[in-house]
């Protein structure tokens, strides 16, 4: 429906990424390919590479939250800020 808010997110990557830092470098190929097509559209401010990474999903995880979410959060955070390096012409931003 049009101008109706889907509140049913999915929190990406999902868990079985998330728990295993071996499997981060999958995702540059999605970060590099998002930012890649769009980087030069005047819509775009900045990168909000990981939006809340500090948040533990309670609510909606409450059975399915890392244990290492904090340590984590951090390495893929800093990964990804790597992923989109090449193009510095926006600002690389995480909000918490």
């Amino acid at each position: 429906m049009p101008f109706i808010h889907n509140s049913g997110w999915l929190q990406a990557p999902g868990i079985d990424i998330f728990d295993n830092p071996a499997r981060y470098p999958e995702l540059e190929g999605y970060v590099k390919g998002v930012i890649g097509r769009f980087a030069n559209d005047s819509r775009v401010n900045v990168w909000d590479v990981f939006n809340e990474p500090d948040n533990i999903n309670a609510h909606s995880y409450r059975t399915y939250s890392s244990p290492n979410r904090a340590t984590n959060a951090l390495t893929l955070l800093t990964l990804c800020t790597r992923f989109v390096s090449f193009d510095a012409s926006l600002a690389v931003i995480s909000f918490c």
